[in-house]
């Protein structure tokens, strides 16, 4: 049997609970969509499209001012593209202006913090919009070890690889599988390169704070990467359901929610 082509989040939900890695990965079920995934989306696409922008006239002493308008603007650019989905989940007005308020706040710290790098920089605005414009969405992919992964940021800053990625929950800390991700953002990376980044981080757009987080890439991380890719095929080669245990904990659920697949584990009563 040919190895799946697995990705870090394939590899995360097999170890958060082999059943629903069942569901998800080898019958295709689909996860449910929620306000956080459709959230998630539209500043990923905000992200994505920020450096885009005309820039002409910005500089250093009204960029803060025209990068946070063009932010607002993209924001409820991409917020009416996906909001027939806010409305299929039965989200309520009062309850999607609260989101859209908390995510406008996310939105505004990252380019208030992008503002100030632009500032700080040595160069003129340009020259600094410039060297911090990363690689967007860049897909990362490895035949090899049949692992693939899409990286939010790939930044080149004073000579510097950062690969970064864009994470919009209340965390704010590199957990274990935060980890486990970016250590095989770092492990294909330097399969295509022939080099591994100097770095792998997260933004963490919170909507109180925006935070920066970051781990120097080293040999241990991508070995715990490799190690796990390897797992996750030893443990991934039978398509049968009892190969792929219930693993019950919180996750199952919890007080404002539930796992995606509760009821195909525990039926609709529970």
């Amino acid at each position: 049997m040919a190895k799946r082509v697995e990705s870090p989040s394939s590899i995360n939900t097999l170890k958060q609970c082999p059943r629903k890695y069942y569901y998800r990965y080898i019958m295709g079920l689909p996860s449910l969509p929620s306000i956080a995934t459709v959230r998630g989306k539209i500043v990923h696409s905000v992200l994505e499209n920020i450096f885009d922008i005309d820039i002409t006239g910005i500089t250093k002493d009204n960029c803060k001012e025209i990068i946070r308008s063009k932010a607002q603007s993209l924001l409820v650019h991409f917020w009416n593209k996906q909001r027939q989905e806010f409305i299929t989940l039965g989200v309520e007005e009062h309850q999607e202006h609260m989101v859209f308020q908390e995510t406008l706040l996310m939105v505004l710290n990252w380019s208030d913090s992008f503002a100030q790098k632009m500032i700080s920089h040595p160069g003129d605005f340009t020259e600094a919009f410039k060297e911090h414009t990363p690689l967007r969405e860049q897909l990362l992919h490895s035949q090899e070890l049949s692992v693939r992964g899409f990286a939010d940021a790939i930044e080149t800053i004073k000579g510097k690889i950062r690969i970064m990625d864009y994470k919009t929950s209340k965390k704010d800390d590199i957990s274990e599988e935060y980890r486990l991700q970016l250590g095989i953002y770092a492990l294909l990376y330097k399969e295509k390169h022939g080099t591994p980044p100097d770095v792998v981080g997260i933004y963490f757009l919170k909507d109180t704070s925006h935070v920066e987080k970051s781990v120097t890439v080293d040999q241990d991380i991508m070995d715990l990467a490799r190690l796990e890719i390897e797992l996750i095929h030893m443990h991934t080669q039978s398509d049968a359901i009892q190969d792929y245990p219930k693993k019950i904990t919180p996750l199952c659920k919890w007080a404002t929610g539930k796992c995606d697949y509760y009821e195909k584990c525990f039926g609709k009563t529970n």
